[in-house]
């Protein structure tokens, strides 16, 4: 019942003024949200509206076959030139050491979201010291000692804020934009 209540306000909506959905990493979608935005896809087609769907293009990803009318858009890797320059802004404009830097580049995979998390965990750990202007490997940390998987960086951060952890989690359900009010309902 849910998912009609969606559909029917998306198709109201529509019908006021041109309405673009965008849903973000359906590789990591629920059977039942997939149910959702294949319903929606469907019903958009015919109205003022648009989807646009992101997912990573590997085994896991949901058949792009399942939605109609769908113009697929491969995105590739970044270039190493631009993830170091992805390093270096997320870094605080500072520069890290070619040995790191590289150590990046190899365990993204020219990944923006992997690069961004690598680097931040690299500089909030013990593996560099900050000298202000640059960042210097730790001569006593021979090995990057950091998570080598974005969801075990991510859940490393998570681990950090402590009792935040579930207010984030919590969080997490509402979306990417929500109030303070919304917030303290579901806390």
């Amino acid at each position: 019942r849910t998912n009609e209540c969606i559909v029917e306000w998306l198709c109201l909506r529509s019908a006021e003024a041109p309405v673009l959905m965008i849903v973000h990493d359906i590789h990591w979608i629920d059977p039942t949200t997939l149910d959702l935005v294949q319903e929606l896809v469907a019903r958009v087609a015919k109205r003022h509206a648009m989807a646009v769907l992101t997912f990573r293009n590997d085994a896991n990803e949901p058949s792009t076959s399942a939605f109609p009318n769908v113009a697929t858009i491969a995105l590739g890797a970044l270039a190493h030139e631009h993830m170091e320059q992805l390093v270096y802004h997320v870094a605080g404009r500072k520069y890290l050491s070619r040995q790191i830097v590289d150590q990046i580049l190899e365990r993204t995979g020219g990944i923006p979201l992997f690069g961004e998390e690598l680097t931040k965990a690299i500089v909030h750990s013990n593996f560099v010291i900050d000298h202000g202007s640059h960042f210097q490997a730790n001569q006593w940390r021979r090995e990057l000692e950091v998570p080598s998987a974005l969801q075990d960086i991510l859940a490393v951060r998570l681990d950090r804020i402590g009792a935040g952890r579930r207010v984030a989690q919590l969080a997490s359900i509402l979306g990417r934009k929500f109030t303070g009010h919304m917030l303290g309902f579901i806390c």
